[in-house]
């Protein structure tokens, strides 16, 4: 099976703007549920949060792996613009500057 076999264009959010990873949750959330790709929008707004509380999801400039384990919700979804994110490089020190 190939990424784009799970890709829905339900779920392909352009011209998203938000300019923290707070907003960004919340207007994600609020798609799905406008879309009915997600029912209860408080439970999975607590669920992304919490995944991101354990380590940032952030893997390059502009781009984020935004996910949640949920058993309601096995989809795939993309957002079209960027959104600042603590990057994970800017708080540990490697010694490679």
């Amino acid at each position: 099976m190939r990424l784009r076999d799970y890709l829905d264009e339900h779920r392909i959010f352009l011209n998203l703007e938000a300019k923290d990873k707070g907003v960004v949750f919340e207007k994600i959330v609020a798609l799905m549920v406008q879309n009915q790709v997600q029912r209860n929008s408080r439970d999975f707004l607590a669920a992304l949060r919490h995944r991101e509380s354990l380590g940032s999801t952030t893997i390059n400039d502009g781009m984020a792996l935004l996910h949640a384990r949920r058993k309601d919700f096995d989809k795939l979804l993309k957002a079209g613009s960027p959104a600042e994110f603590i990057k994970i490089m800017d708080e540990i020190e490697c010694g490679l500057k």
